[in-house]
């Protein structure tokens, strides 16, 4: 059935308020899942229509949550009761189990095993993302200030993570800010990058989360590792391609037609334990954080995806 059963006894006027608000529930970042859950919430609506649907998130992922033509309201965990519907689906950890048994069999995008969870079949995988066009003048000035002519194609540049064995090398970044040097290549991070400092990319730093959104949204290419800001870039539709470790990025990237994945896989080289879905238990015992599954992904290969994706 739809519905569980309730824990505590409520009255009849408790009912009836509630018995048609639902809530989807996750507790936590980051935000490239917040991001993939925008995909859920279509089939969900279009199942129950006349249920008003909530979704809780945490506050400082709001701008990727708002705008969705299927969410009635967003909410903070702090503001969220659960007596006020009649039923909450808390999907904060079921992807996380569902990788750690299946590892790299696990077939499944987040968004479906998410949908799965309270018993639907995704049918769309539209994100339907927020627009933050408003900031673009803002986010021009910036860009201006440092450097864009106005003319030249914007490739957002997103090189870290906030695993740092997703972190592509200093190698890979010079490899990028070389191949791109007929556009303007810029970083997006919360704060300038020290390691790659001495490559002189020009960056924009410190913004909030809506005008993050809104620099993706405003480029014409995006380039990053596994990261939010990819997500961000397949949901916009952006000519992008992304980097990608111990996890599968065709999966991850799998509803986003507009992103490459550059990632060493074992369905491609012999021998190679990768993507294994399992980083702590890696073979490879190096010093470096970054992983040889990310590390390993040569200028080369970046090179060569960049060519496909201006010639697709």
């Amino acid at each position: 059935m739809f519905f569980s059963n309730r824990s505590q006894e409520i009255t009849v006027p408790q009912f009836l308020a509630c018995r048609e608000k639902i809530c989807v529930y996750r507790g936590v970042g980051g935000l490239g899942d917040i991001l993939a859950m925008r995909m859920v919430f279509e089939d969900l609506k279009k199942q129950y229509p006349n249920f008003k649907i909530s979704w809780v998130v945490p506050y400082r992922f709001f701008a990727a949550a708002q705008q969705h033509p299927f969410v009635d309201e967003v909410l903070h965990p702090d503001a969220y009761k659960k007596s006020n519907f009649i039923e909450t689906f808390d999907i904060t950890t079921p992807c996380g189990r569902y990788e750690v048994i299946h590892k790299n069999k696990a077939p499944k995008n987040r968004s479906d095993i998410w949908a799965n969870h309270f018993g639907l079949e995704l049918t769309s995988h539209n994100m339907y993302m927020p627009s933050y066009s408003e900031l673009f003048p803002v986010l021009e000035e910036k860009l201006r200030s440092k450097g864009w002519d106005g003319k030249k194609k914007l490739v957002a540049f997103a090189p870290r993570s906030a695993m740092a064995l997703k972190n592509m090398t200093f190698e890979q970044c010079q490899a990028v800010r070389n191949m791109t040097k007929d556009c303007f290549l810029f970083i997006l991070h919360s704060a300038p990058i020290l390691e790659i400092d001495s490559l002189k990319i020009p960056g924009l730093y410190n913004l909030s989360l809506s005008e993050a959104l809104a620099a993706v949204e405003k480029c014409d290419y995006m380039i990053g590792t596994d990261t939010g800001l990819l997500h961000a870039a397949g949901g916009y539709k952006k000519p992008s391609m992304g980097t990608f470790g111990f996890v599968d990025g065709n999966i991850y990237c799998k509803y986003y037609p507009t992103v490459r994945v550059i990632q060493l896989h074992y369905k491609d080289i012999d021998n190679w334990c990768g993507p294994c879905w399992d980083y702590p238990r890696c073979p490879h015992q190096t010093k470096d954080p970054i992983k040889p599954c990310q590390s390993q992904i040569t200028p080369k290969m970046l090179e060569e995806n960049w060519l496909r994706l201006l010639n697709t």
